[in-house]
């Protein structure tokens, strides 16, 4: 009996071992991807009642207006990837676009104005 609990302690140490190297793995290729990739986009919903409702893009002077840029609508349940400047924007519409914290607080200010 000891000798088989002194295999399994050894059998432990080596899986042990080998859950260190694979999270250090996923941390380097994690790291990796965030400097790779620093384009996390962020997401709004247009209610009906927001004043961008009916407008394209060029129109509502977007980017100008925000500092982010969208990257695609969905729209029920679809995706338009990079709908361009003369999309129009619908209620119920998901707004997908990219930007810095600034330009977050700036779409939702934009989409829905403070009164």
């Amino acid at each position: 009996m000891h000798l088989k609990l002194k295999n399994l302690v050894t059998k432990q140490e080596k899986i042990n071992k080998e859950i260190v190297n694979l999270t250090n793995m996923i941390s380097k290729n994690s790291a990796k991807w965030s400097i790779s990739n620093p384009l996390e986009n962020f997401e709004i919903d247009v209610q009906a009642t927001s004043p961008v409702v009916g407008k394209s893009i060029k129109e509502l002077n977007f980017w100008h207006a925000t500092g982010a840029t969208i990257v695609a609508l969905r729209r029920e349940g679809k995706l338009i990837l990079s709908p361009g400047p003369y999309a129009v924007i619908s209620p119920n519409d998901t707004i997908i676009f990219i930007g810095d914290q600034s330009a977050v607080d700036a779409v939702n200010l934009f989409l829905y104005p403070k009164k």
